[in-house]
């Protein structure tokens, strides 16, 4: 009896995750553009602060991005949906990957596909006003040990990853705009002139 109602319970629970994936994935499906800003805080497995960092983020389909932090410390995040090129204002430098490279990248989960959401466990949970998504990668060589996000209405409000060391990271969005038309240039990159450019296989 015991091990029939653990089986009743494995099968409800594997149906629930399976709505949550679906639900998951037509939130995403619907976005097919979105500019925020944004503000983000790492801390330790002990808690204390290991970075804080604020700016913009742009997302389009298919795969296209463009993420600047704000000085100091400032960053530029640029793919174009082949090429993805991180530039680096304080060290002058330019990195430039197949964008295929950072697949697992949480802000391209954004723009994820059912087919993406694949490589996930989905759950979902309720926080006050918001629906919030957990995955849990089914991989155990995937980056994060979790990725929750969550949406008030149609807009993401959040996100939190947990890495591989227990760091805990927490971007939360502001000024959100979803399916407004976005420039082109946007997400194009030219490194500037006399910064030294890396290109990783």
């Amino acid at each position: 009896m015991a091990r029939l109602l653990f089986l009743a319970f494995a099968l409800v629970a594997g149906g629930a995750r399976a709505d949550a994936a679906a639900e998951l994935a037509a939130r995403l499906q619907a976005i097919e553009s979105l500019a925020a800003g944004f503000t983000q805080r790492t801390v330790g497995p002990d808690g204390a602060l290991l970075e804080s960092l604020s700016g913009r983020l742009w997302l389009a389909r298919p795969a296209r991005i463009r993420w600047h932090a704000d000085a100091p410390g400032e960053q530029l995040l640029v793919g174009d949906g082949t090429w993805l090129w991180y530039y680096d204002v304080e060290l002058a430098q330019v990195t430039v990957r197949r964008l295929d490279a950072l697949e697992e990248s949480p802000a391209l989960l954004l723009l994820g596909s059912e087919e993406a959401l694949a490589a996930y466990q989905v759950e979902a949970q309720r926080r006050g006003e918001a629906r919030c998504y957990r995955l849990r990668p089914r991989s155990p060589e995937a980056s994060y040990r979790a990725v929750v996000l969550c949406f008030r209405g149609a807009r993401p409000a959040a996100m939190e990853l947990e890495d591989g060391l227990g760091n805990r990271t927490t971007v939360r969005f502001s000024q959100v705009a979803l399916n407004r038309p976005l420039e082109e240039s946007l997400f194009h990159f030219s490194p500037p002139e006399g910064v030294d450019v890396v290109r990783e296989p």
